[in-house]
């Protein structure tokens, strides 16, 4: 979508650029009432952003002039004056909404979709063609189940063409629509991005949506008939499957570092103790204090990314309170209750996480050993089975096992298929629905693929088997919309985008890797600032995730190292910190950092951001190397 902003104050406005950039909107740049009336007059905007204290003429005065000339595209007011007066006077003259200065990102963000959802038929928030679906708020894209990593121009063709269903766009209508006014290509563009947006379709096994209408340009082809309730249906089911995935992840990733998050919450109360009973006796109290109030930043960065964040507010309340080193009697006193609660949630979110799906498996004891220790750490709870009298009465297992796993060589002098028939009855007697089950044997053939088939449905692999290949089947019969179990997604060829994540929370680290690795990035990661430099050049990254807090060299002084250096200063540096202070912020910008974004961490933000940044520095680094060919010459 393009849109118009009316700002004479420059940084302003190039913070509200890079921040809707971010979202794959496209945005010119009026400087006043004048020079936005000429780019009105020649480009198609979907929404207008106009600030009230321009230099040439008051914007309520040129809303109300657009309106009486017929503008009927959203009108959004930014005023500096909190007053009713001013509200009052914008909505009479035909805006839309407004939003007062100093506003955050995210709610201009918020209006403006909400602003362009409105219109003579209302919208849903989320875009949607069969089972091809686009989300506006997080800028995600898939078809079914499938996610659809587009580039910010092939999203923005996309969405041009969802929101405009019967419209046909020529080749320089897309330009007006999703280039800016200093920067238009040329009509091989607009091509070039249409068959690259066909081409990603067609590997997700989508239909082309797109549809040439020759001698004019390109349009949305009809939706197929009787789709909308199914759709609908199929979005939402895509979207809590994403969800459950994403939960699973990092509560897999909780299991792995909930002892040291445990050592970080009894470092807190160390200092408390000690802080009670030798008030001006301990001389190293001073560096309790210290390592207490660096423990409390950690909490309140890690425990919100796993979604505790009610104990990521206490643990930021505790680091403010440890930042006094003279703490009054009342002061104390508030920091032991801050300090209790976080004990308190704490135990009620570990309780919560520790909930792993129960696989029940009949098996031998030396294949269980083993087995265990993978399967906690791929989030599974693994209940050996030593007897043939407890595999007859699945109904006594409390609570019911997710999957089960059935070695058929193991049971003992009795026909496998007898046993496996009493099985799946007593099995009916608990569910009617399905629970998947997975058969190992050492003959399987085809007549015993035939006599285990008539019992239902089920998983036979043959003997020997590694663990993993276990594990892959197991989560594919668990979660079928998961890509990672995809066959045809384990296959594909496509290049890995490599990140490189510097950060001492190693629980930071593995949250990063859960989240980031399905959507095609290749995510190292570094918990010692001091092997950064020999880490960086072995790996070769394309981006950098770096956290500000580091022992030895904080990140602020790596991405000062790779700035200087004429092989590295290119490569796109993401910051991640608790800190969201102005100076903690304009460090960072100083610094030659790229992006900011605040822990705990928000899954579909980073995302965006990260894909946001390496379309721009590919596009940059073309650019570069065309203008030395073009010099060469």
């Amino acid at each position: 979508m393009k849109l118009l902003l009316v700002e004479d104050e420059a940084s302003l406005a190039t913070a509200v650029v890079d921040a809707l950039s971010a979202d794959y909107y496209v945005v010119d740049v009026a400087r006043d009432a004048q020079e936005a009336q000429d780019y009105l007059e020649i480009y198609p905007y979907d929404l207008l952003m106009l600030d009230v204290g321009l230099p040439d003429q008051n914007g309520i005065e040129l809303c109300r002039a657009l309106r009486a000339q017929g503008y009927t595209q959203p009108i959004l007011l930014l005023t500096a004056h909190n007053h009713s007066q001013t509200k009052v006077e914008g909505l009479d003259a035909g805006a839309d909404d407004y939003l007062v200065k100093p506003f955050e990102m995210a709610e201009l963000a918020a209006r403006i979709r909400a602003l362009l959802r409105r219109g003579q038929i209302a919208q849903q928030p989320i875009l949607s063609w069969g089972e091809l679906w686009l989300d506006p708020s997080s800028c995600e894209v898939g078809f079914a189940d499938t996610p659809l990593h587009l580039t910010p121009k092939e999203y923005a063709l996309l969405e041009l063409f969802l929101r405009n269903p019967q419209r046909v766009f020529s080749q320089s209508a897309i330009l007006d629509h999703l280039w800016t006014y200093e920067d238009p290509p040329g009509t091989d563009t607009v091509r070039a991005h249409i068959k690259g947006l066909r081409h990603k379709l067609k590997s997700a096994a989508a239909p082309d949506v797109i549809e040439t209408v020759y001698g004019l340009g390109y349009r949305l082809k009809a939706p197929p008939e009787n789709s909308s309730t199914t759709e609908q249906a199929q979005q939402q089911q895509n979207q809590t499957s994403k969800q459950q995935r994403t939960q699973q992840a990092l509560a897999k990733t909780w299991q792995r570092y909930r002892t040291q998050h445990r050592q970080r919450l009894e470092t807190l109360e160390d200092y408390l103790a000690q802080l009670s009973s030798d008030i001006g006796q301990n001389p190293k109290l001073e560096i309790i204090r210290q390592k207490a109030a660096a423990e409390a930043h950690k909490l309140a960065g890690s425990l919100g990314t796993f979604g505790f964040i009610q104990g990521s507010d206490l643990a930021h309340q505790i680091e403010e309170q440890l930042h006094t080193k003279q703490l009054s009697g009342s002061q104390l006193k508030h920091l032991r209750k801050t300090i209790t609660a976080l004990r308190q949630t704490f135990e009620s979110f570990d309780a919560t996480h520790s909930n792993f799906p129960v696989i029940a498996a009949y098996w031998s004891e030396a294949t269980s050993s083993p087995f265990q220790t993978l399967a906690t750490e791929h989030g599974f709870k693994l209940k050996p089975i030593s007897n043939l009298e407890a595999l007859n009465h699945p109904q006594a297992f409390t609570p019911p096992p997710s999957a089960w796993i059935i070695d058929l060589d193991q049971i003992p002098d009795t026909d496998p298929i007898t046993v496996l028939t009493h099985f799946k009855q007593s099995r009916s007697h608990i569910s009617h629905a399905p629970i998947p089950l997975i058969l190992l044997a050492e003959r399987a053939d085809l007549l015993t693929r035939i006599e285990t088939s008539r019992l239902g449905q089920h998983i036979l692999l043959e003997k020997p088997i590694s663990f993993e290949r276990i594990l892959d089947t197991l989560k594919a019969q668990l979660d079928p919309l998961n890509p990672q179990t995809n066959e045809k997604d384990k296959s594909s060829n496509l290049r890995k985008v490599k990140i490189l994540a510097v950060d001492d929370d190693k629980s930071i680290l593995a949250a990063l890797d859960g989240l980031l690795n399905p959507w095609g990035l290749e995510v190292h990661t570094l918990s010692e600032s001091k092997d950064f430099w020999k880490q960086l050049n072995q790996i070769q990254p394309e981006l950098l995730i770096l956290d500000i807090e580091i022992p030895e060299f904080s990140g602020i002084e790596l991405c000062q190292v790779v700035r200087n250096d004429p092989y590295w200063s290119w490569i796109p540096v993401l910051f991640l910190t608790a800190h969201t202070e102005p100076q903690t912020v304009e460090q960072v910008f100083s610094a030659g950092g790229d992006d900011f974004v605040s822990k705990p961490i928000v899954g579909p933000e980073l995302i965006t951001r990260i894909f946001n940044r390496l379309e721009r520095t590919a596009l940059l680094r073309r650019a570069q190397q065309k203008r030395s060919t073009e010099r060469n010459q």
